[in-house]
């Protein structure tokens, strides 16, 4: 894994829950702030990759194609 810096536009914070880093896009001191803070490694971002790991084990193809399916069969 590897940091993530983005904004919490969209469905962004549904997807990657804290396992990113989010700043305000409107802010370019906060962008340079936490670039920074992202290229230090340090305990929270070791916590982060390795959540961030975890947290894209949740979005497969696989599971996907079983919840889509199971919902299309709720229909019927």
């Amino acid at each position: 894994g590897c940091p993530v810096l983005t904004s919490p536009a969209g469905s962004v914070k549904e997807i990657a829950g804290d396992s990113v880093v989010y700043f305000d896009p409107l802010n370019m001191n906060e962008l340079l702030s936490k670039l920074k803070e992202i290229l230090h490694i340090t305990k929270s971002t070791e916590r982060r990759k390795e959540s961030g790991k975890l947290r894209a084990n949740e979005f497969t193809w696989e599971k996907s194609i079983n919840r889509h399916s199971e919902f299309y069969k709720s229909l019927l």
